[in-house]
């Protein structure tokens, strides 16, 4: 019997590495500024005015505190799942004065690609965030002080964050978030509830370099033009349709971009017409709508080729399983392909 052995585990003379590139991490809050009290369509700005800090913008995330109180304490009525991003109406990330990435309806957009994009063992990660809210569920709510609490990640609601983990330095930040209009979407009930939010914070992991490493950035940045740092990443635009025609078939056309912000991703979801700011249903639940085949026209290509001819009554549904499939395969690898 011959035995193989690795070099490696014979060098037992060989010295540690050990990496001081990174003197230490902090995470600091951030609070906005004006009135201490949020209301309804109210646009909050939270500004982060140093620009001689480097930032983990990638794990950083909106803190939110506030009260839920249903007016009948006999009747069930919980927070909705993904509760928290549907107290807002817009998410904006600003960078040196530029809008960088802004999500609409976060709520509903973050439900969406949530559900495709991570496993049921996935998504506990996320129940700090309100995910996986129900009557049975209230992780983030105590009944008894009525206080809710949680986190909102912005790689949960922006492709920028989820994208983008480098670091980002040496540029002014400002996060901005408008209050929905109504809470309604906030929470399931027979009964109607009081929501108010008391505090929206913005926490930020500062990364401090060894002195060694931050010489050696800051001569690259100054060094010549070629040193402007690229950012790829992938941005989720949600588009809405009213109600479809009571026909057996159905067209929606959506406004053209250019190829610089070519599709790579479509995901379409059904809902009952008034499920909107409807508390007595769950703004998270999606239809089959019944649909056999649906097909999408860009430019002068068809996606997919042939019809899909689906059952749902009979769970013929092997199409929308492997899109799944390879549409989570390509978005957890964060690969960007060209189509």
């Amino acid at each position: 019997m011959v035995l193989h052995v690795s070099n490696e585990k014979l060098d037992v003379f060989e010295e540690p590495i050990i990496d001081h590139s990174l003197a230490s991490l902090q995470e600091y809050t951030y609070k906005s500024y004006g009135s201490p009290y949020f209301k309804n369509s109210d646009i909050v700005h939270i500004p982060m005015n140093f620009q001689d800090h480097i930032l983990n913008i990638a794990d950083s995330y909106t803190y939110v505190e506030g009260t839920f109180t249903p007016s009948d304490a006999t009747t069930p009525c919980y927070l909705s799942n993904n509760a928290l991003a549907f107290l807002f109406q817009e998410i904006s990330l600003q960078m040196g004065g530029e809008k960088v990435y802004g999500v609409r309806n976060p709520g509903i957009t973050s439900t969406i690609k949530t559900m495709v994009s991570h496993g049921k063992s996935a998504m506990h990660t996320l129940l700090c965030s309100g995910w996986t809210l129900s009557a049975e569920n209230s992780a983030i709510w105590d009944v008894k002080s009525k206080v809710f609490s949680g986190r909102i990640p912005l790689k949960h609601i922006m492709g920028f964050a989820e994208d983008y983990k480098k670091r980002v330095l040496n540029i002014k930040h400002e996060l901005l978030l408008v209050i929905a209009r109504s809470f309604k979407n906030c929470y399931v009930g027979e009964c109607d509830a009081e929501l108010t939010i008391s505090k929206i914070e913005w926490k930020v992991q500062h990364t401090v370099p060894d002195d060694r490493y931050k010489v050696k950035l800051l001569q690259r940045l100054n060094k010549h033009v070629s040193s402007r740092i690229k950012v790829a990443f992938r941005s989720w635009d949600l588009y809405e349709l009213p109600s479809l025609r009571s026909t057996s078939s159905d067209a929606w056309a959506i406004r053209t971009t250019s190829k610089l912000e070519r599709p790579l991703f479509v995901i379409i979801g059904f809902q009952d017409s008034t499920v909107e700011e409807n508390h007595s249903m769950d703004i998270t639940k999606f239809i089959n709508a019944n649909f056999n085949s649906i097909r999408l026209k860009l430019n002068n290509q068809v996606f997919p080729y042939e019809r899909w001819n689906l059952n749902f009554e009979k769970s013929s549904t092997p199409q929308l399983i492997m899109h799944l499939r390879a549409f989570k395969k390509h978005t957890t690898t964060g690969t960007f392909l060209n189509l």
